[in-house]
């Protein structure tokens, strides 16, 4: 496959101007822990990360290691459908990390997988761990809620990292895009998403996803992911589903304030 050429290709700086949502920087940095990262930069957000050392496919967000609250409900899921692929962080740790179960990947641009292919070692994984031959990971370019809409598989689990800026896209929290993820959920599914709302200071945009959800599932929970290296806002993880789970680290049940 092809890669889309970076308007600028340096030493420490590839610059991608062709992306959907603007000018796409990938750079490296050093974290106070002296670790060597890779980010992907994309409207002046962080939106993915790497390391790119022997952990290249261990997340480095704490929010991705939040998504993993998945297995506290399927220890062993079939399928599980990701919304937002980026820098493919969180699909490189899953397939990595454990055998079991398929992920499929949709994301909506396709210079962002190309540049993942290129610089976050997803073609590595892809060869590492022969996905092409088990089907284990399986990357589809499309629009997620068109994706959803379309009659295909279900899943056991659906996470949503999909963003326009720093919010999560609006047709995925939305009553009317609900009843379309829902509708993709194998019985007591699970649905995550990353919100990112810094609670300190206004929290509306994390309660109004809850309310949301609680208007299509019976349990919502509450994940606080907060990221001192990563992040100046706080990425919270929320968890819909009509089963009965038990999940660590959840924000103590809020009634009156929708949670």
């Amino acid at each position: 496959m092809a890669v889309e050429e970076p308007l600028y290709d340096g030493e420490n700086l590839h610059v991608y101007p062709r992306t959907m949502f603007g000018t796409a920087f990938v750079y490296d940095i050093e974290t106070e822990d002296d670790d060597e990262v890779r980010v992907l930069e994309v409207g002046g957000v962080f939106e993915s990360a790497t390391y790119i050392d022997h952990r290249r496919f261990e997340p480095t967000f704490a929010y991705y290691y939040a998504f993993d609250h998945l297995f506290e409900a399927f220890p062993e899921p079939d399928r599980v459908l990701m919304i937002g692929g980026g820098g493919f962080a969180y699909p490189k740790h899953f397939i990595a990390s454990q055998p079991y179960g398929s992920m499929d990947v949709v994301e909506i641009d396709p210079v962002i997988t190309r540049i993942a292919r290129r610089h976050f070692f997803l073609d590595e994984l892809i060869e590492d761990f022969d996905t092409r031959t088990t089907g284990r990971l399986n990357i589809v370019t499309a629009d997620g809620f068109a994706y959803l809409k379309e009659d295909g598989p279900s899943y056991d689990v659906i996470i949503n990292d999909s963003f326009s800026g720093g919010e999560a896209t609006s047709s995925l929290v939305e009553p009317g895009g609900l009843k379309v993820v829902k509708n993709r959920l194998s019985d007591r599914g699970v649905y995550l998403i990353n919100v990112i709302c810094d609670l300190e200071v206004d929290a509306r945009p994390l309660l109004q996803v809850v309310e949301n959800l609680r208007g299509e599932f019976a349990n919502v929970h509450v994940v606080p992911c907060v990221d001192d290296v990563f992040g100046d806002a706080d990425n919270n993880l929320v968890i819909a589903t009509d089963g009965e789970y038990e999940f660590t680290d959840c924000l103590p049940s809020a009634p009156e304030l929708g949670y």
